[in-house]
């Protein structure tokens, strides 16, 4: 109840946040359209809840969806009331997934409750973020430990022997004695999912653990020579940034004697500077334009070059 009596739709067409909303949502966005190929709202089957497949008797009311998820899907990415249109987004994908089990998958439900909660984001509601990211990596981690075959190394030795070979693995694994290879391995991914998880909400320095979880899934991706987790690398790197502190975000007052607010430090200014001194470098060297019209804007500088580095991982391991 207080999440929603938090949302509010801002007057002004253009919604500005000091968390980069809109550049989360922008990548879902591609990931819906251009990854899962969803254009539409389909008519209920095999529904979660058997009184939804009746719903399939109206085809108009699908049509009328559509319109608005294709509406949606412009809207957020021209950035127009994007918070707004997020969440209506998320609303329909959530919709969509307990219409149609053949719909369901862990990365569009993901990408559904982001959206969700990106519309009813405002100030001081940054920590819904971190909690999606901590029950994500922990569930995943604990889900694990409460699996023999990934206690013993099993699922891990199975996993490149055959799921995904690779041979370079295994001949490491085949180094060390009673499969002690693939069991360490196996309590090295459990541990770094629920480190993630953790860090995600109370680390002090989340700018760690978002290098990590871009390094994690990266890892993966070489691993199984992107044939794993390349819809979640895609995600999870699009949507790391909001577990940063950005500017704008006051964590506390200090000592009363001085009154002063005590800001943070600025987590995402480090990524935004580092983006735009990569502009200036290029620039320098006249590999980039002087007229670059973006480069007093570190936050779009950010976004851009940060993004088309994780689309351009994404078709160089799709390829």
């Amino acid at each position: 109840m207080e999440l929603l009596w938090k949302l509010k739709f801002d007057k002004k067409f253009v919604q500005i946040d000091d968390i980069p909303t809109l550049f989360v949502s922008r990548m879902l966005v591609i990931y819906l359209v251009f990854i899962r190929g969803i254009e539409s709202v389909s008519p209920p089957f095999l529904s979660f809840f058997f009184y939804l497949d009746d719903l399939g008797r109206f085809p108009g009311l699908f049509i009328f969806l559509s319109l608005i998820f294709k509406v949606s899907l412009v809207f957020v990415f021209l950035g127009l009331k994007h918070r707004t249109f997020a969440f209506i987004l998320g609303l329909l994908i959530i919709f969509m997934i307990i219409s149609n089990r053949i719909l369901f998958s862990n990365s569009l439900l993901y990408s559904g409750l982001v959206l969700f909660f990106i519309g009813l984001y405002k100030p001081g509601l940054e920590w819904i973020f971190r909690a999606q990211f901590f029950f994500l990596y922990v569930g995943a981690g604990i889900n694990k430990l409460f699996d023999y075959d990934w206690l013993n190394g099993q699922y891990i030795m199975n996993f490149f022997s055959s799921e995904f070979s690779n041979s370079f693995v295994i001949s490491i694994f085949e180094v060390f004695p009673d499969n002690s290879g693939a069991i360490f391995m196996s309590f090295l991914v459990i541990s770094t999912e629920i480190g993630l998880g953790i860090g995600a909400w109370f680390s002090s320095r989340k700018i760690i653990v978002f290098l990590l979880i871009f390094i994690f899934h990266l890892a993966m991706l070489f691993l199984t020579k992107g044939e794993l987790s390349l819809t979640f690398f895609f995600l999870m790197a699009s949507t790391s940034p909001l577990i940063l502190i950005w500017r704008g975000q006051n964590m506390g007052v200090s000592s009363a004697s001085e009154g002063k607010i005590n800001q943070k430090f600025s987590e995402g200014w480090v990524l935004e500077l580092l983006f735009s001194s990569v502009i200036k470098f290029l620039q320098k060297k006249k590999i980039l334009s002087t007229d670059y019209y973006f480069y007093s804007k570190n936050r779009v500088n950010f976004e851009i070059f940060y993004g088309l580095l994780i689309i351009t991982v994404f078709i160089l391991f799709s390829i």
